[in-house]
């Protein structure tokens, strides 16, 4: 493909990713993609062969982000800071959005998983490589001392998905970062030795 070609693909791809993570996959049409983007749904499917296959690349390149977030917040001299980083600038992503849209992961699992396996598979692989990396910084908190004695950091990287998530789900509803914010407060608490 040249480069016009993958211009007219991105641009797809981040109209496409921009209203998925408004409406959800099912409440993006082809007609609003056409509409958004200006383009035939022949020039789309010349592109994509299916909205199945938009969606899966749209997902692949939310992970890539996501993934690439983690890594840089999940920064700092101590295990706890490093969860302090990451909790924080997850609150800040979410206020500078208003919070409008949520975690585009978690829209995903609610709307797709019983519907679409190959889509379910793929989103339950996005919430495991986060947990790992969680998993590993508490990991090394447990042997250095920064974190309690006896946490278990595999059950509790889960259990900070899960509170994640839905803290997400909380603010983004009550339109505020308190809920966050009250979240990791509480997971900090229970980490602190």
């Amino acid at each position: 493909m040249g480069r016009r070609g993958d211009d007219t693909r991105g641009r797809i791809l981040r109209v496409a990713r921009k209203l998925m993570s408004e409406r959800g996959y099912v409440g993006t049409t082809l007609k609003d993609i056409e509409k958004e983007t200006g383009l035939t749904r022949g020039s789309i499917y010349h592109h994509y062969a299916s909205k199945e296959d938009m969606g899966k690349e749209i997902l692949s390149s939310a992970k890539k982000d996501l993934l690439s977030f983690v890594d840089s917040t999940l920064s700092g001299e101590t295990s706890l800071e490093k969860l302090e980083n990451h909790f924080r600038q997850i609150t800040e992503r979410h206020a500078s959005r208003r919070f409008v849209g949520g975690c585009i992961f978690g829209n995903s699992a609610v709307e797709l998983s019983d519907r679409y396996e190959s889509f379910r598979l793929f989103l339950a692989g996005v919430f495991e490589e986060w947990r790992r990396r969680i998993e590993s910084v508490l990991r090394e908190g447990v042997e250095k001392g920064e974190v309690r004695r006896g946490a278990d950091p595999s059950r509790i990287s889960k259990m900070t998905i899960s509170a994640i998530e839905g803290a997400i789900l909380l603010s983004r509803v009550e339109k505020e970062r308190g809920p966050l914010q009250e979240t990791f407060e509480a997971i900090l608490s229970l980490l602190r030795p």
